[in-house]
């Protein structure tokens, strides 16, 4: 009956957004600038796989790909790449989110400089693209897919301007794929979640129990454990609370799943974030990169 019920709200939140969809005989509109769904969807689907890539050899393709548009704007670029070992990155999201960022400053800059920095600190790679901005103080009208590119990597991005200067500063992890532990006593939905995610590029563990999820985080240590709350035995919520016990643990983001919209307890037990079921491909993905991206910022 419980999976019954899941798959009727499913259909109807589907036929309800088709209904809200615009008429397909009318004239599509020019979307807004700063609406980044389509961006978001092409990545969702893209997935990230990284593999091991030369800096050096990276930005100076992506520069060769926007040399031809610098030319015409008489704008000379200038890079300084930190030497270091191959870093393990995704080489096309990481090579477009170059190019985005370069093709922003070159757009922008107006004394013919675009500086870009690269280096390594730590796990993350640290990108910095500056120039003398001759536009008025606000963001770039591009800046959201670049956002998003950044985002897709799990990373972090800021736009800075003062006094005529400007910069574009990304942080992006370059380690190995993130371990997903998701704990779900639905075989079913634990095969989506594993399909799901590994498109996505994660390494996913599963368990179909709370007892099972318990022992697997312990011992695996996972990057981030997707709970399930309405479970046999031991429910999400008793799992969540020995999760944020446990020292070896408890550092641990949980994204409580549930049917029941309870996001405020969830986050008052512990949980990093909280997703409505029936779970949404992408926003879920977004609700993953999330809480991986702030476990991994700066204090």
């Amino acid at each position: 009956m419980r999976e019954r019920l899941r798959g009727i709200e499913a259909v109807a939140e589907m036929l309800w957004e088709r209904l809200q969809a615009p008429d397909a005989a009318r004239e599509p509109s020019e979307p807004e600038w700063n609406q980044t769904t389509s961006v978001d969807h092409e990545l969702v689907d893209l997935g990230l796989q990284r593999e091991l890539l030369d800096t050096a050899e990276l930005v100076a393709d992506a520069v060769a790909s926007v040399q031809p548009l610098a030319d015409s704007r008489s704008v000379t670029i200038r890079t300084s790449v930190a030497p270091g070992e191959p870093l393990f990155a995704d080489r096309t999201l990481l090579r477009q989110t170059l190019i985005a960022s370069l093709g922003i400053a070159i757009q922008r800059a107006s004394a013919g400089l675009v500086e870009l920095e690269a280096q390594r600190d730590g796990q993350a790679l640290l990108i910095a693209v500056r120039w003398r901005d001759g536009e008025p103080t606000e963001e770039d009208r591009a800046w959201p897919s670049l956002q998003s590119l950044v985002a897709a990597q799990m990373g972090s991005c800021a736009w800075s301007q003062s006094a005529g200067q400007a910069a574009v500063t990304m942080r992006l992890p370059i380690g190995p794929p993130a371990t997903i532990l998701a704990i779900d006593d639905n075989d079913s939905s634990l095969r989506l979640l594993e399909r799901l995610l590994t498109a996505g590029g994660y390494q996913v563990l599963t368990a179909s129990d709370g007892y099972e999820g318990l022992r697997m985080a312990t011992a695996q240590r996972p990057d981030l454990i997707l709970l399930d709350v309405m479970m046999r035995g031991m429910d999400g919520w008793e799992v969540l609370l020995k999760l944020k016990a446990m020292p070896e643990t408890r550092q641990i983001p949980v994204v409580v799943c549930s049917v029941l919209g309870e996001a405020d307890l969830a986050a008052s037990l512990g949980a990093s974030s909280f997703a409505q079921k029936p779970l949404r491909r992408l926003e879920l993905l977004d609700t993953i990169r999330g809480s991986l991206a702030a476990r991994h910022s700066p204090a």
